[in-house]
């Protein structure tokens, strides 16, 4: 029997229109946008199915968002080929998705969990608005060198500047003030790397979010957590979080941390894991391992079609 691993994509996966075609043809999807809208206050639904873009861009709606129609996904699977069709034996999502994962490993409820990120986006939003910073994108180099180009930029700018998701062996984002951003573009084309600087609130995974991690911190100590039902990979150390309260401390951690991905499912594959389900928008984590050489089956549950 082949070891299965669910993989929850974060932020910049969200599309107009994700998860309208899932309510429509499933029941189960359909209680779940229910279910956030209710808990939320808010026509979530309405954002993911209608939109409009400039919406569900926002940090506090598109991380909500992101999450329920994950989970709807899941749950569509599930009305489909039955509650334990596909029981997995290990959990892991980037960044927000580190909630879905901890969601379908049975950690914490889909309302709390729906809550939990709703006030992180909110708090990160807020982080985002306190200084000007972003994130830039590196291809074609290595850690090391990434990091020491990071080192450079924010000793000339004076900014924070630090490595943000970990991707691939050589596809990174770095976290940073803008000035600082700026010259971590320069730096990296003159070593004859492709870079460039993303369209997002802020610098997300680095000290910019203290603020919002303080916050957050405060909203996971009144959230029920539960013993893990399958094996959670942690995005701040690339390995299982063993405990709930390692749980706890790693949920913190991660908003000024490194998302360590590429670490993360270079563990799962060392671990004999040759299966990878990606639930919710795009195929964005699924195309990560494919990159890297990744053999394994694969497959992405976001649409109706998908279940066919």
């Amino acid at each position: 029997m082949s070891k299965k691993a669910f993989l929850l994509p974060g932020q910049g996966a969200q599309f107009v229109g994700m998860g309208k075609d899932l309510a429509e043809n499933f029941k189960s999807a359909k209680e779940i946008f229910e279910r956030a809208n209710e808990k939320l206050g808010v026509d979530l639904a309405k954002f993911c199915f209608e939109g409009p873009d400039e919406e569900l861009k926002r940090t506090d709606i598109q991380q909500p968002a992101i999450l329920t129609h994950s989970i709807a996904a899941y749950e569509a699977l599930k009305e489909v080929k039955g509650e334990h069709f596909l029981d997995p034996e290990a959990t892991c999502g980037l960044s927000l998705g580190e909630y879905s994962a901890l969601i379908v490993a049975g950690v914490m409820n889909f309302e709390d969990g729906v809550y939990l990120v709703s006030k992180r986006g909110e708090f990160m939003q807020k982080s985002c608005e306190e200084y000007p910073s972003g994130l830039a994108s590196v291809l074609k180099l290595g850690r090391d060198d990434v990091a020491e180009i990071c080192a450079k930029a924010a000793s000339e700018t004076g900014e924070h500047c630090v490595l943000g998701n970990l991707l691939g062996a050589r596809n990174i984002t770095v976290s940073g003030g803008l000035k600082a951003l700026e010259e971590v573009v320069k730096l990296a084309k003159e070593k004859r790397a492709r870079a460039l600087l993303l369209k997002v609130a802020g610098a997300f995974h680095s000290p910019y979010m203290e603020s919002a991690r303080a916050a957050l911190a405060e909203e996971i100590e009144k959230t029920k957590f539960n013993e893990p039902q399958a094996t959670v990979i942690s995005n701040v150390t690339g390995k299982p979080a063993g405990s709930v309260a390692e749980i706890k401390e790693n949920l913190v951690k991660q908003l000024s941390n490194p998302v360590l991905w590429s670490d993360s499912m270079q563990y799962l594959v060392a671990e004999g894991f040759s299966e990878f389900w990606e639930f919710g928008p795009g195929t964005v984590l699924t195309g990560l391992l494919k990159r890297e050489g990744v053999e394994a089956f694969y497959t992405n549950i976001s649409t109706a079609p998908d279940l066919q």
